[in-house]
């Protein structure tokens, strides 16, 4: 190649600059910028100088809530209870205890903003204890208000609208804490083999080193059902073979097997299935 006597380099600093200076003056020529809003309006700026006007005004402008560290940290400390009471395992509870104890160690070595540091690191087994006894918590309303339930047919009766009546104004009362460590129990036997992961914010188990959406179940809760997520199903329908047309009516989409309940007869169905889909699944990873 002729050496251009001309030519001379640039960092790839200049070239994005030199790049976005050519699509703002193409803009300019297409008239994208004209009308705007405050076009040709004076610029509100403070009496004094301030070099950080713009963000300042911004902030009020789009009403940010930009809180130092020290007092984010009081409010995630606050609300952290209530987060963990939404995860499924003590894995992910100590995980996410890790990550809030990371954040208050390195804000303590960050220069001071704002209020001083008061907030301390939480012990995570005093911390995943407390867990503990409020998901039992959880977990003994159904049944007392199942027996408060009893108590009130046994004290006005049984009558067929009586029944009816009670049918339809029941307040939801499934173990859902108990469905969902049932299913959890059952894949247990898996996890030699299989690496924790997540799908679309579900904790799922999948084959060391797939990609996410080749996992082998994923569980997610909901107000009224606990739900099995098994995409292999999918590429090996046989797996559902020999299960009752109960278990099937559990599948209520291409992946998705749905549990407001689980007695044990059901649970060892699902047992059963996830046996014969892992066996395929299996094969096909490890060879």
């Amino acid at each position: 190649m002729a050496h251009d006597p001309y030519a001379f380099a640039i960092d790839d600093a200049v070239a994005v600059a030199l790049l976005a200076d050519f699509q703002i003056r193409k803009a300019i020529a297409r008239g994208d910028f004209d009308d705007l809003p405050g076009s040709g309006e004076p610029i509100d700026l403070p009496d004094q100088h301030d070099p950080e006007w713009w963000i300042r005004s911004l902030i009020e402008r789009e009403h940010v809530a930009l809180l130092p560290p020290s007092i984010q940290l009081r409010k995630d400390d606050a609300a952290l209870d209530a987060r963990l009471d939404q995860l499924a395992d003590e894995k992910a509870v100590r995980r996410e205890i890790d990550d809030f104890n990371a954040r208050v160690i390195s804000a303590r070595y960050e220069p001071p903003a704002g209020p001083p540091l008061i907030t301390m690191p939480r012990d995570p087994d005093v911390t995943v204890a407390e867990w503990a006894d409020r998901r039992a918590a959880r977990r003994r309303k159904p049944r007392e208000a199942e027996a408060t339930g009893d108590r009130r047919r046994r004290r006005f009766g049984s009558s067929v609208a009586t029944e009816r009546l009670g049918r339809r104004y029941a307040p939801n009362v499934a173990d859902l804490d108990g469905v969902e460590d049932r299913i959890w129990a059952l894949l247990a036997r898996y996890r030699n083999e299989l690496e924790d992961a997540t799908i679309y914010g579900m904790p799922s188990l999948r084959w060391p080193g797939s990609g996410a959406h080749d996992y082998f179940a994923a569980v997610k809760r909901s107000a009224q059902k606990v739900s099995l997520y098994a995409i292999a199903v999918d590429t090996w329908p046989e797996a559902l073979e020999g299960s009752s047309e109960a278990f099937r009516k559990r599948r209520t989409g291409k992946a998705t097997f749905s549990f407001p309940t689980l007695d044990e007869e059901m649970a060892a169905e699902l047992e059963g299935f996830l046996e014969r889909l892992y066996q395929r699944y299996r094969e096909h990873h490890a060879g």
